[in-house]
């Protein structure tokens, strides 16, 4: 199983989902934050979708570290909001998921 993953960076140019393979022992679901290896280091991400497939070749898939606390979790009509948010107004997908997320789980 793979995850489709938003970085919690704010940069235009890394505005925009990264796949990453789900190890089997992990549990995600939708909404999820998680700890995935990007660049030199680890970044927090949240989960945007899980496919069965990617249309990457396997090695240069990742796995996803670590699930970090559910009670941040992002519930799925929230993440819909920020999606439908960027593309009615153009705006990075970053910024209108910082903008749906309740403050207290920023």
């Amino acid at each position: 199983m793979y995850a489709e993953v938003i970085v919690d960076i704010s940069h235009e140019a890394i505005d925009k989902s990264f796949s990453y393979r789900i190890p089997e022992d992990m549990v995600l679901h939708v909404g999820d934050p998680v700890l995935v290896p990007f660049g030199r280091g680890k970044k927090k991400a949240y989960v945007l979708s899980i496919h069965e497939r990617v249309c990457f070749p396997e090695e240069k898939i990742k796995d996803i570290d670590s699930v970090l606390d559910k009670e941040f979790s992002v519930e799925e009509e929230l993440l819909s909001l920020a999606v439908w948010m960027s593309r009615e107004y153009g705006t990075g997908l970053n910024q209108c998921l910082k903008t749906v997320i309740p403050v207290k789980k920023k």
